[in-house]
């Protein structure tokens, strides 16, 4: 989780983050977080978002 503030804080993203745990509050609200923090204004940047057991994580590592 600091490692994820710390992106945040420094306007330095990675290309891939998977949010997981029990408070569906926390997902919400770093998933906004990262989605301004990386995309701002702009829609000039794809932005995909999957959610649920039934994802395939090889088609998701290949986005």
């Amino acid at each position: 989780m600091n490692t994820l503030k710390q992106h945040i804080k420094t306007n330095s993203y990675e290309r891939f983050y998977l949010l997981y745990g029990n408070e569906a509050y926390l997902k919400r609200f770093y998933k906004n977080k990262l989605k301004a923090g990386i995309l701002g204004d702009s829609d000039e940047m794809n932005f995909t978002y999957a959610e649920g057991k039934d994802i395939d994580c090889n088609e998701m590592i290949h986005i």
